[in-house]
């Protein structure tokens, strides 16, 4: 299991009352989406 990285929570959307995203900052590496779809 990796180890847990801090994060701030930069915004929060709310979509309805059980469902909402997380904009967060935290020091990790670059992500792109469906990097490993063909």
């Amino acid at each position: 299991m990796n180890d847990w990285t801090t994060a701030k929570i930069v915004k929060v959307i709310k979509w309805k009352n059980n469902l909402f995203s997380l904009i967060l900052n935290a020091s990790i590496y670059p992500f792109i989406a469906g990097q490993f779809s063909r």
